[in-house]
């Protein structure tokens, strides 16, 4: 288990992390600039010649069933996805603003500066067209999924992508084997105990829009598209994987992926020797096991019970200090004795052996419910 993780380690290190964009990140001016002459002539461009195709009803207002019915336009590619998909994550942080003209969006300088929001958004365009120019078009770049190929955006997901995580890291075979190439190039989700869903592959304004893949392939697009599908059975979204990124249930997440139970043991009420015994025999046996603070959900690498430390996975991706936890990452993971996470974390969720019963899925509730 120390090889593997040392493996995971490096190939994180390795790879090019991109840093979640908040609401506060926006506020406090974080992102990242790069708004030369160049990238602004070109989101100004492309913003100019798709706005009129993207505002559909022709009102000079592009609103947010417009841009969500674009964004599953296949035929709208690279430059164009870019931009209007800046659109779209600028939209999440800012859904309090009007529906967008063409002169709110297109930079223009004041006082030989761009506004801060112009700023925003052409620095999500170079970010986003970067994301698509990137991605190669394949299922699976390096023949299985990996835990490095998942980076949370400003999303509220992380409740699936700890469990998608846990699957890659400890089984990348079993969380391949649930997608199905079709013939006409979609793709069907095969989760257990449910339905086949069968999802058209991510366009690339959904690439840009959602989860970064970090150039690992469609997979993670596809899971998320076809969980989207599920969770939006009742069309209330115009695009499904919006109903995904408004948060969930960690515990919920394992039994839909993995078709098995999960039991939630609360480090409030849960004794030390019981979670060290939960730890081990899920490590042993390749299961998914989720944590969390009040507000977010991660996922658990190792636990070593020779120095009695568990190792975590923060679906962020950062190497920065998360508060929470109060540890340094290093690509989103950490390392912490457990005596010192039963302080700091909420709980385990422990994917069992066994198919899942709707009696697992009210346990589940009851003991969310119970302890908090």
């Amino acid at each position: 288990m120390k090889s593997k993780l040392v493996a995971c380690l490096a190939a994180l290190a390795a790879s090019a992390m991109v840093q979640p964009i908040s609401s506060k990140a926006f506020a406090d001016n974080q992102v990242t600039m790069h708004d030369g002459v160049d990238d602004v002539s070109s989101f100004k461009q492309e913003l100019e010649a798709g706005f009129n195709n993207w505002d559909f009803d022709k009102d000079g207002l592009l609103e947010d069933n417009e841009i969500d019915s674009c964004i599953q336009d296949p035929s709208i590619r690279g430059k164009s996805a870019a931009a209007l998909s800046a659109i779209k994550v600028y939209r999440r942080s800012h859904s309090h603003l009007q529906p967008f003209r063409i002169n709110d969006l297109s930079p223009v300088e004041q006082d030989g500066a761009l506004s801060k929001q112009h700023k925003d958004l052409v620095s999500l365009y170079v970010r986003l067209l970067k994301r698509i120019s990137g991605d190669p078009p394949v299922l699976f770049a390096r023949t299985i999924p990996h835990i490095d190929g998942i980076k949370q955006g400003n999303t509220g997901d992380c409740y699936l992508l700890s469990t998608v995580a846990g699957l890659a890291y400890h089984d990348p075979q079993r969380l391949a084997a649930l997608i199905v190439p079709n013939r006409d190039g979609s793709y069907t989700v095969n989760f257990p105990q449910h339905e086949p869903i069968t999802v058209a592959p991510p366009t690339d304004c959904e690439i840009a829009s959602y989860t970064d893949d970090a150039q690992d392939g469609y997979w993670l697009h596809v899971i998320e598209k076809a969980w989207g599908v599920y969770r939006d059975r009742k069309r209330t979204h115009t695009e499904v994987v919006d109903s995904v990124i408004h948060g969930g249930s960690g515990g919920g997440a394992i039994m839909f992926v993995t078709g098995n139970a999960c039991v939630r043991y609360p480090t409030s009420a849960t004794d030390i020797s019981e979670i060290r015994a939960q730890l081990v025999e899920a490590m042993q046996n390749k299961r998914v096991v989720n944590t969390g603070t009040p507000t977010h959900c991660l996922t658990v690498l190792n636990y070593d019970p020779a120095v009695d430390t568990i190792t975590i996975w923060n679906p962020w991706g950062s190497s920065k200090f998360y508060k929470p936890a109060n540890q340094v990452m290093k690509n989103g993971v950490f390392t912490m004795a457990l005596s010192e996470f039963m302080q700091n974390f909420v709980s385990i969720l422990v994917e069992k052996g066994r198919p899942a019963t709707p009696e697992d899925y009210r346990n589940l509730k009851k003991s969310k419910k119970l302890h908090p």
